[in-house]
């Protein structure tokens, strides 16, 4: 399931009324029977990753008085969120995602619920179980930073907070340098955390395969913050398509699987992934 939202020039000044629904998720909700309980569940997330589908930057040099006194750097890309949920019956594997923006204009969070509502006597409320991968897009966010000593080379572009049902959110920022297009590979940016508590986890061992073939992309520790990075290189266009993967993360015993396969990794992108276990 794909969903797209477009905030115009969010970082400099956000206008966003409280809730969006995203499009598709709307048309799957509308259609539940109207007669019976309606039940309405958040359902648990064990990974998500995110990379750029579109994105341009350009500089402006800033002068004072006529004088170049510094460089502004301005990046507008399209995320996609890709986020995995586990479902315990037919229409909770329907799926749906729920996007809001929280805080101050000054301090926004973008938050994305997998949120699904049904009522109990429809015909997909039938015990089944599995996992499915939905993605929401938000387009045209913007960043604009100064070239300036000073200013760190990972300044934070927008936090962002996946909320499931079976921990505490999944918290990262999105960044400058999020899309790397002039780079001859993709980097795998794969961070592994405790399915309880969300603390990063050094030791978790993370294989990612491609998918449909016996090849392993990248193998090998967390560590640093219970991170594992490695790159693939490719030589088609950046934000083509890569490889679709699986990322097999084994910790003490527990093993969780973080599928990405009908929306592959991007060449010559970076493919951010968290995975809890």
């Amino acid at each position: 399931m794909t969903q797209t939202a477009r905030f115009p020039r969010v970082f400099s000044r956000v206008r966003l009324a409280a809730l969006v629904l995203a499009a598709a998720a709307a048309t799957v909700l509308a259609g539940c029977s109207e007669e019976g309980r309606t039940i309405q569940n958040a359902l648990p997330v064990p990974g998500i990753a995110y990379d750029v589908t579109s994105y341009t930057t350009r500089n402006d040099t800033i002068k004072v008085n006529g004088v170049p006194t510094d460089t502004l750097t301005t990046v507008v890309m399209d995320v996609r969120v890709k986020v995995q949920t586990v479902f315990h019956n037919g229409c909770e594997a329907r799926g749906g995602l729920e996007l809001r923006l929280e805080g101050p204009d000054t301090a926004r969070v973008y938050v994305i619920t997998p949120l699904v509502r049904y009522t109990a006597d429809e015909e997909c409320n039938v015990g089944m179980s599995g996992d499915t991968l939905q993605t929401i897009t938000i387009k045209d966010l913007i960043i604009t930073r100064k070239l300036t000593i000073g200013i760190p080379a990972d300044a934070v572009f927008a936090h962002m907070n996946v909320t499931g049902s079976d921990g505490p959110p999944i918290s990262f920022d999105l960044r400058h340098d999020l899309a790397t297009p002039s780079a001859d590979s993709t980097l795998y940016d794969i961070k592994v955390e405790d399915a309880t508590s969300g603390l990063a986890l050094d030791g978790a061992l993370v294989s990612v395969q491609e998918y449909g073939t016996p090849n392993i992309l990248g193998e090998g520790m967390t560590s640093g913050g219970g991170k594992f990075l490695f790159s693939v290189a490719y030589g088609v266009l950046a934000g083509t398509a890569g490889d679709s993967y699986i990322v097999k993360v084994s910790y003490a015993g527990r093993i969780t699987l973080f599928r990405a396969i009908d929306f592959p990794s991007l060449s010559k992108r970076r493919e951010a992934i968290v995975v809890r276990v």
